[in-house]
């Protein structure tokens, strides 16, 4: 996905209060994730 498709994302769900977003991957394989809001992506945490 290229940086414009996902910035249009990123902006329309912004007007989601309940929903967030978060690009992963590299390069023109970078993709958007929408995860509820506060919600716990997908990513191990370092505790």
């Amino acid at each position: 996905m290229n940086s414009y498709a996902r910035r249009i994302v990123h902006m329309v769900v912004a007007e989601y209060p309940s929903l967030a977003t978060e690009s992963v991957g590299e390069g023109q394989h970078k993709q958007v994730r929408i995860l509820p809001a506060g919600g716990e992506t997908s990513e191990p945490s370092a505790e």
